[in-house]
Formats: C-alpha cells, sequence, structure tokens
C-alpha cells in the first residue's frame, strides 16, 4: 500500500434518515465504487432506493441546510471526496428514493380495493 492510498482512507460516517454507520473508505474513489462497498456494508444495505446526496448551506434567513440529490449518472464521474466535508464533519448522506420521486408509487391516484369470496377453502380450522 503507498502512502498516497493510505491518506486517502479514512472513516466516514453514513447517514440513512436517523441511522448513522461509520464505514472506512477511499476519498479517491468514485461513487459507484463507494455504492459497490456500501451494498456489501451488513449495516448500510444500500440498494438502487438511495441515492447519494451533497449537503448545502441554504444562506437564507433561515439558516436551514438542504441535501442535493446526485443522480445515478453521474456517479461514475464523481468522486467521494467533492460531496462531503473532510475538514469538519465527515458525514455522508444517503437519501431514499420514495423521498426524491414521491411518484414512484403513485400515491396521490390513491388504490382500491375489492374484497371477493374464494371458490375453494384457503385453510381448515381444526
Amino acid at each position: 500500500m503507498n502512502f498516497t492510498k493510505a491518506q486517502d482512507d479514512i472513516n466516514i460516517t453514513v447517514q440513512i434518515q436517523s441511522k448513522l454507520v461509520l464505514v472506512n473508505v477511499n476519498l479517491k474513489a468514485s461513487l459507484s465504487k463507494i455504492r459497490d462497498i456500501l451494498e456489501k456494508n451488513s449495516e448500510v444495505k444500500m440498494n438502487d432506493t438511495f441515492s447519494f446526496a451533497k449537503m448545502i448551506n441554504n444562506n437564507s434567513n433561515t439558516g436551514e441546510s438542504l441535501l442535493a440529490v446526485i443522480a445515478r449518472e453521474d456517479e461514475e464521474k464523481r468522486i467521494l471526496e467533492d460531496i462531503i466535508d473532510v475538514k469538519n464533519d465527515k458525514f455522508l448522506y444517503l437519501k431514499s428514493e420514495p423521498e426524491t420521486k414521491p411518484d414512484w408509487l403513485k400515491l396521490e391516484y390513491g388504490r382500491s380495493v375489492t374484497l371477493e369470496t374464494a371458490n375453494s377453502r384457503a385453510f381448515t380450522i381444526v
């Protein structure tokens, strides 16, 4: 292992909603490689429903911070160091798809359910 690679390997905190997980990753790795690592992590369990996000400080009067979602097709071009604050908190934010794409389940369309009696028994009560 060379010295430069050792410097780039750091522990970061992965935040998924309210859950925090400490993971060792390389700062110079592309987000697609980080995704591969997090898919194998038993605590993070990253899958296609998660997107990487970058914390953006909002300069409005409220002072709130916002999460900017990174498109899946941009993950190969972006490196981890670009989306986390290396000097301060070292947090990697993941945002779930239902939050980023509310029309995914088309919940605003509503659902209707009909109850029908089956032609045969499903089980026998003893």
